[in-house]
């Protein structure tokens, strides 16, 4: 489990995120923090969100139909050290049609649930891992991990995190976002 005392955490999320999206977002982005208690979240867009439903902000990407949105969500049990309850980008699809035919045009997710105990799943849903919206069932619920054995080094620091949960970012920008353009 990744945890962090809250100077750290407040004081170098901002930049190490900025880093992490910097190869998919096609324009200065804004973080944003907020403190939830007892939970911190940085969420991300490219405007300036005044509301709390972070999941609903969205930035650009290179590819004309496609936006992404990313959160993460810190949770503390005594006000000092903040653990990672989830990590989550998201890209999405809004072109028209097939905006209509999927909810939210959702249509590639990575997420890390580190502190996820579920017994059937959790170990798939630890480390980072993709759904595929765009596939027919049960592809878009499955929990496809990409680094299953190695939760020790992703959540060995906030580094090690960013790093990991970059190149996962990157393998989309490379392998989906750049072909589309």
């Amino acid at each position: 489990m990744l945890i962090t005392n809250q100077n750290d955490l407040l004081t170098n999320r901002t930049s190490a995120i900025r880093s992490i999206l910097e190869d998919i977002a096609s324009k200065k982005i804004n973080i944003q923090q907020r403190s939830l208690r007892p939970k911190i979240v940085f969420a991300v867009s490219d405007t300036f969100e005044k509301g709390q439903d972070y999941t609903d902000w969205r930035f650009r990407t290179s590819a004309t139909n496609y936006k992404a949105s990313y959160y993460e969500i810190w949770i503390t049990n005594d006000n000092i050290s903040y653990f990672l309850s989830k990590a989550y980008f998201h890209l999405y699809c809004i072109d028209d049609d097939y905006y209509k035919a999927t909810p939210n045009g959702e249509y590639l997710l990575l997420h890390c649930d580190p502190d996820d105990d579920d017994l059937t799943h959790g170990i798939y849903k630890k480390n980072p891992h993709l759904h595929i919206k765009t596939a027919k069932h049960p592809l878009p619920h499955a929990h496809i991990a990409l680094n299953l054995y190695s939760a020790d080094q992703i959540y060995a620091n906030l580094d090690e995190f960013s790093k990991s949960i970059k190149q996962s970012i990157k393998m989309i920008n490379d392998q989906i976002i750049n072909r589309l353009i």
